[in-house]
């Protein structure tokens, strides 16, 4: 516990700057992987090519003459992530199942990894990595490595289990739930206490990591866990990563750069930042900056902000246009409506159909506005894939194409309503169902944005047809809205503000 109390130390609030001070060791290289099926070997532009061989480019740090690849899990591997990071040029690449307390502190088992150059923990469960390996002879090897300047990385599970911030309570948390309740069981650690650890691998100080990011619709869960943490452990200047599937980051001292199919965002809390976590009330919390970058941009995780030299490729300048004008009549928008396009000035298409950014004709509507409508569902289509990821995907990529709109996305039991005496002026609630909780409702604005990017890949919730990329922004806002009328806060859709009682 002392090391992790000093790593927290070391993780300095000055002026509420978040000065990143590296680990207490002299780390080498970290990847962090958002998750998704690996390239084949002799694939170099498979997305997972750059990120699992800058870890066997970090060399061989223990001077023993070769570079050594330790592979850590709790379930049954196969012998293909060894003969890939060979293929990589690693010399030696080996398996290793720790799947209880015993064998984590049997020297016969965990020693190996004392010989290894890079640390790789496989996808799994971060919360059962935590209960079995946290506080055990594994921990002390894995950080030996570290110490010695060695190289770690993970995917999915094994990503998030490098943050000092770990979501690590073996809870199955999805966005739904903390918009609906701030407080829920959920966030929890089935144990008992909260679910978010700062006590295990600790790589990465002041952050938390999620993956899976855009194909499970996590923005709303990474901002709910990003307000407990904040709040239990007094971090304002917290970094929430959110890394979408078959994309990740290399991270070499406190440069971190994008690479892959989709986009990273960087989440963190701003002065103008309001945070409400009531129990059994939706999540209230506004004004938070989102820096989303597809491959090839780096993010200076000293400075808290994108390197402006180094932004994307194709990266367009924005300048916000001016607001738009006045709003006419009363209306309201209901998270469960049939037509997804009642209110809004535009909707983006996503499934069956291929992406588009659709006008709507609808009177009255929310000027400079796209959004969707049952944003977080659980339901699937046809072929029972989940659409959540499809809608949060094609919101962003419809304000790549209008980032002068507001956008909204909007779940079933959210409502959003205006009244004609105060019509730019947007109101969160009541529930739009009898039978459900209250769900908050996300807006992400870019009115504050410097620049804009596109992926050059297809991204993975395109319906086959090429039309949908991942959409990045430097400097955008996120609000997470409900209970105007208890809370007081609304959103002016003219001026891209926040109203506050």
């Amino acid at each position: 516990m002392t090391f992790h109390r000093s790593l927290r130390a070391a993780v300095l609030l000055a002026g509420g700057l978040f000065l990143f001070q590296g680990t207490a060791s002299a780390v080498g290289t970290v990847v962090l992987a958002g998750g998704g099926p690996e390239g084949e070997i002799g694939q170099t532009h498979a997305w997972s090519y750059p990120l699992y061989k800058a870890l066997v480019d970090n060399g061989d740090v223990n001077h023993d003459g070769q570079v050594t690849v330790a592979i850590l899990s709790t379930d049954k591997e196969t012998d293909w992530l060894p003969r890939y990071f060979r293929w990589l040029g690693a010399d030696v690449a080996f398996n290793l199942r720790v799947n209880n307390r015993k064998n984590a502190d049997d020297p016969a088992i965990v020693d190996f990894v004392a010989q290894a150059d890079v640390v790789f923990i496989k996808g799994g469960d971060q919360g059962r990595y935590y209960d079995e390996w946290n506080g055990t002879l594994l921990e002390q090897r894995i950080r030996g490595v570290i110490d010695a300047g060695g190289a770690i990385g993970g995917t999915s599970a094994g990503a998030m289990s490098l943050a000092q911030y770990c979501l690590c309570g073996s809870m199955d948390l999805v966005s739904l739930d903390v918009l609906k309740d701030a407080t829920t069981h959920k966030l929890d650690d089935k144990q008992g206490g909260s679910g978010i650890h700062d006590d295990f691998l600790g790589v990465l100080p002041g952050v938390f990591v999620d993956t899976h990011y855009t194909t499970r619709a996590r923005l709303g869960r990474l901002v709910g866990v990003h307000g407990k943490a904040v709040q239990d452990y007094g971090i304002p200047a917290l970094v929430s990563i959110g890394i979408e599937e078959r994309t990740g980051l290399v991270i070499q001292g406190s440069t971190a750069r994008v690479t892959g199919t989709g986009s990273v965002d960087f989440v963190q809390q701003t002065p103008g930042s309001t945070l409400y976590r009531d129990a059994g009330r939706p999540l209230v919390y506004t004004d938070l900056r989102d820096d989303i970058l597809t491959d090839g941009g780096v993010y200076d995780l000293a400075a808290r902000k994108p390197d402006a030299r180094r932004l994307p490729g194709g990266s367009v300048a924005l300048r916000y246009p001016g607001d738009g004008a006045d709003n006419a009549g009363s209306l309201a928008i209901k998270g469960d409506a049939a037509d997804g396009t009642v209110g809004f000035s535009a909707w983006p298409s996503y499934s069956p159909a291929g992406y588009a950014l659709l006008a709507t004709d609808v009177t009255p509507q929310i000027d400079r506005s796209l959004g969707l409508v049952d944003a977080q569902n659980a339901q699937s289509d046809a072929n029972d894939v989940a659409l959540r990821g499809d809608k949060q995907a094609a919101v962003l990529r419809g304000l790549y194409d209008a980032p002068e709109d507001s956008a909204f996305l909007v779940p079933r039991s959210a409502q959003l309503t205006r009244k004609a005496h105060a019509a730019n002026e947007v109101r969160f609630g009541p529930r739009a169902l009898a039978h459900e909780a209250e769900a908050a409702t996300i807006v992400i604005d870019c009115k504050p944005c410097t620049s804009k990017s596109l992926s050059p890949r297809v991204a993975d919730e395109d319906v086959g047809d090429g039309s949908l990329h991942a959409a990045g922004f430097v400097n955008a806002r996120v609000h997470v809205l409900a209970e105007s009328d208890a809370r007081g806060i609304t959103y002016d859709s003219k001026t891209h503000a926040i109203v506050r009682p």
